[in-house]
């Protein structure tokens, strides 16, 4: 008698190529005999490493790392396979079926490069792509309707995503027109300001619903216009806040080093005014030290 091992293991040497082979291996996991807890996942149970797993990738393109990139690619392939197992399992669609209806839509949204349009101004493509997204809307019985699909995304990359769509639909500033664009952003500075009011303190006492609702208004338009500058300026403001983000918590890291072998550690004073006079003054040291 052969060992279920062996039979699993010649299963996958049997595998046409590595793409197959993984296929193999995911349908192996969730068999009888497979993996307990490969089998007790369900299409909800993945959700979280799905985005855990995305978020790596883009890590891994932040970190240059090739070796690092293909690992975590690895890891996403391998969930999007999963996935196309629990459908099957289901009897909802076979993994074929996924990678053909992205390839038919692939070459249907790509008539620049497939068919008969004439183009490479990447304006235009985006553009002629938005049209032949709503085309196959329309094919399915359903009503385009703007912004709709974009509400799982995080803010910076959704509002940036809804502003580029308007663009394509004729709707923005001018190209170059930065000064409109930095007036806007103090308009919505000077509108903040006014709601906060000149005496607006932060404490621990709840805010009024609605006077969150107001401040979370302008806040939010004073964020969206930013994300409308970097827009302007072709710079992502998902990655350059992550990159400030980052900036901080070396500084930070370092802040707390220092703060740590000074005689008396800031950290540790008592009198708020003085805390923080003397924090900044370390962390503009701190700041200097690294030249920026």
């Amino acid at each position: 008698m052969t060992a279920p091992g062996s039979e699993k293991a010649l299963r996958l040497q049997n595998a046409a190529d590595p793409f197959h082979r993984l296929k193999e291996i995911t349908a192996i996991l969730r068999e009888p005999d497979g993996c307990e807890w490969d089998r007790a996942q369900d299409f909800h149970s993945m959700k979280e490493g799905l985005l855990e797993e995305a978020s790596e990738v883009v890590a891994a393109v932040e970190s240059g790392d090739p070796e690092n990139l293909k690992e975590e690619l690895g890891d996403l392939a391998f969930l999007v396979l999963f996935y196309c197992r629990l459908a099957e399992e289901k009897g909802l669609f076979r993994a074929a079926e996924v990678y053909e209806a992205v390839s038919d839509k692939l070459v249907f949204r790509h008539p620049h490069v497939f068919g008969d349009l004439q183009t490479s101004d990447q304006k235009e493509i985006l553009k002629n792509w938005e049209k032949l997204k709503e085309r196959e809307q329309r094919a399915r019985g359903e009503e385009p309707r703007f912004g709709e699909k974009t509400g799982h995304l995080p803010a910076l990359i959704r509002a940036d995503k809804i502003q580029s769509k308007a663009s394509r639909k004729g709707f923005d500033w001018k190209r170059g027109d930065l000064a409109s664009i930095f007036s806007v952003l103090r308009s919505e500075i000077d509108e903040l300001e006014a709601e906060l009011g000149a005496t607006y303190e932060a404490t621990d006492s709840p805010l009024s619903d609605m006077r969150r609702d107001r401040i979370e208004d302008e806040l939010g338009d004073l964020l969206f216009s930013v994300v409308n500058l970097g827009r302007h300026l072709a710079v992502s403001s998902e990655r350059s806040l992550h990159r400030s983000t980052e900036k901080f918590i070396e500084r930070f890291r370092r802040l707390e080093e220092a703060a740590s072998t000074e005689e008396v550690n800031p950290f540790g004073i008592e009198n708020e005014a003085e805390r923080l006079g003397a924090l900044e003054r370390l962390y503009q040291k701190v700041k200097s030290d690294r030249g920026h």
